[in-house]
C-alpha cells in the first residue's frame, strides 16, 4: 500500500464519518453508499480474488445514483428508463462475462454516470440558476465527482487488456494516475456534503 492508498481510504472514510454525522445527510443515504463502497475495498484488499465483488458494486451504484438524480430532477421518467436499462445491460453483462470482472458492466456504469452527470448539469442550467450559483448545489460537486472517475475510468479500463500485453509499465502508471482521479474525485464529494442545498 503506498501513499495514495492510504490517502484514498483515510478520504474514503472521512466522508463515511462526514455522511454518517451530518443528519442532513441520512435522507440521500450517502453513509450506506459509503459504507458498501469500503466494505467491498476491505474485503478485495484483504483478498483480491473476487473481483466480481466490483461488478455488485457497479450495479449498486447504477440503481442508487438514477434514485439520487431523480429525486432532484423535474421528468424523472426519463432518468428511471436510463437507470432500467443501465441496471439491465450491467445484470446482462455481469452473467455472461467470462472473466471475474466484467468491464462491460464498469463501462455501462461510467457511460451512465456520465450521461447522468451531464442531463443533471443541463437541468438545473437551464432552470433554477436564476437566483443562485450552481456552487451552491451539492450535486453539482457529486456530478462533477461522478463525471470526473467516469472519464478516467473509461480511459484505464478500455485499454486495460492491451496495455497489459504491449505496455505494462505504462498500464500500472495507469493505476497510479487513476488513483490520483479517485482521490480528486471523493474531494468533490466531499466539498459537495457540506452544501445546504
Amino acid at each position: 500500500m503506498n501513499s495514495l492508498d492510504i490517502t484514498y481510504y483515510f478520504l474514503m472514510g472521512i466522508i463515511l464519518i462526514v455522511s454518517i454525522y451530518d443528519k442532513r445527510l441520512w435522507k440521500q443515504f450517502y453513509a450506506f453508499y459509503f459504507f458498501i463502497i469500503i466494505s467491498v475495498e476491505i474485503i478485495l484488499f484483504l483478498n483480491p480474488k473476487p473481483q466480481f465483488l466490483f461488478n455488485f458494486l457497479d450495479i449498486f451504484s447504477i440503481l442508487f445514483w438514477g434514485w439520487i438524480i431523480s429525486k432532484d430532477l423535474i421528468g424523472r421518467n426519463f432518468i428511471y428508463m436510463i437507470t432500467l436499462v443501465a441496471f439491465i445491460s450491467a445484470v446482462y453483462f455481469f452473467f455472461t462475462s467470462q472473466t471475474s470482472y466484467s468491464t462491460y458492466t464498469g463501462v455501462i456504469y461510467s457511460v451512465f454516470c456520465i450521461v447522468l452527470s451531464i442531463i443533471w448539469f443541463m437541468k438545473k442550467i437551464n432552470s433554477e440558476l436564476k437566483e443562485q450559483t450552481i456552487l451552491n448545489f451539492s450535486l453539482f460537486w457529486i456530478c462533477s465527482s461522478l463525471l470526473l472517475w467516469s472519464v478516467f475510468y473509461l480511459f484505464r479500463m478500455m485499454p486495460m487488456y492491451w496495455f497489459n500485453s504491449v505496455d505494462k509499465e505504462f498500464l500500472l502508471s495507469l493505476r497510479n494516475i487513476f488513483q490520483v482521479i479517485n482521490i480528486v474525485s471523493y474531494s468533490l464529494f466531499l466539498r459537495g456534503l457540506f452544501c445546504k442545498v
